[in-house]
């Protein structure tokens, strides 16, 4: 451990939404292995996001809480959100300190990319 990260620093980070159904894709996903109730009846990638992906009112209620509590959403994919904002802003959002640390002898901020 390094200390604590200023916070004035930008951080990135990402939020992996959940499945709206993870049981349902655990099943799923059994199912379709050899010697199993379905097995070769996939899903499209499309049908699987239809099923299985996040729900629409989840992916907006995390992004309205994000950028509440005064992160800047950058990117959105069918499974993160991916904000960046100040140190301060970050750990007041998460209720945690971020910590520069050193991973095989580079800094790594936050745990964001080594320097």
């Amino acid at each position: 451990m390094r200390g604590a990260v200023p916070t004035a620093q930008v951080v990135n980070a990402r939020v992996y939404l959940a499945s709206r159904d993870a049981v349902g894709l655990a099943a799923y996903t059994t199912s379709v292995r050899p010697g199993f109730g379905i097995h070769g009846q996939y899903l499209t990638p499309a049908e699987v996001r239809a099923r299985f992906g996040p729900d629409p009112d989840q992916v907006s209620a995390v992004s309205d809480w994000l950028t509440s509590a005064g992160l800047q959403l950058t990117a959105t994919t069918e499974h993160y959100l991916e904000v960046k904002g100040d140190a301060a802003a970050m750990q007041a959002a998460y209720g945690t300190q971020l910590d520069n640390v050193t991973l095989d002898g580079f800094i790594d901020p936050a745990r964001g990319k080594g320097s």
